[in-house]
């Protein structure tokens, strides 16, 4: 089973080869974790170079997975769970999604929410997108359940975690959008740790990923 994970996580993000011993011993998971984070700060917004960003993380990732132990997503849901701000993705939003400030937060309780900040004619919005999942062997079977937004985004040093629980209990005022589709997605916790989580998704996480790495914080950034 590890094997087989291992090669497709190498498969699905583009990967191909394994790093010879000299190669392994270059790096170590820390610093091949600030690498990996540099670059997709470096290009948050940059979509229209996902490709070569692409191209720039992939012997990076390659080697943090090589020296990763490979665990299902039960076991990884303690790490996971909390809050996160999303570096970088391979993939585009809405026009009016602000990148510097996409976020998520997972929740031990099977539910997770996407917010981020949409700006429309200078005004700000903020956007909650709720999903729940379920463990299947190494990957989550995801189903999208709120899509809503209210006037103005959050100021920084706002609590995700404290945030998130106040929408649960229906104490935000928003507008809710229709819902997102139906079609059943699936995402991967490829690699996690206290600090980088990249993750893969989509209908066809195998053959047709979306990529996002994660950086851990707890509190609305700049």
């Amino acid at each position: 089973m590890k094997i087989a994970f291992t090669m497709i996580a190498f498969i699905t993000l583009g990967f191909s080869g394994r790093l010879n011993a000299d190669e392994q011993e270059l790096y170590s998971s820390s610093s091949l974790t600030a690498q990996i984070i540099a670059i997709a700060e470096d290009n948050i917004s940059k979509i229209e170079m996902s490709a070569i960003t692409q191209s720039r993380l992939q012997h990076f990732i390659t080697a943090l997975l090589e020296i990763t132990p490979v665990k299902t997503e039960k076991a990884k849901s303690e790490e996971v769970a909390g809050a996160w701000r999303q570096l970088w993705t391979n993939t585009s939003f809405s026009a009016t999604t602000n990148y510097q400030q996409v976020y998520q937060v997972v929740s031990k309780e099977g539910y997770y929410y996407n917010i981020s900040e949409t700006i429309i004619n200078d005004v700000s919005f903020t956007s909650f997108l709720r999903g729940k999942y379920r463990p299947e062997g190494n990957q989550l079977e995801i189903l999208f359940t709120t899509n809503a937004t209210r006037y103005g985004f959050y100021s920084e040093g706002t609590s995700l975690v404290g945030l998130v629980n106040d929408f649960e209990k229906g104490v935000i005022p928003n507008v809710q959008i229709p819902s997102p589709s139906t079609t059943k997605e699936f995402m991967a916790n490829v690699y996690v740790d206290d600090r980088l989580r990249i993750v893969i998704g989509g209908e066809d996480i195998q053959n047709k990923p979306n990529i996002f790495i994660f950086e851990r914080i707890e509190k609305i950034q700049p």
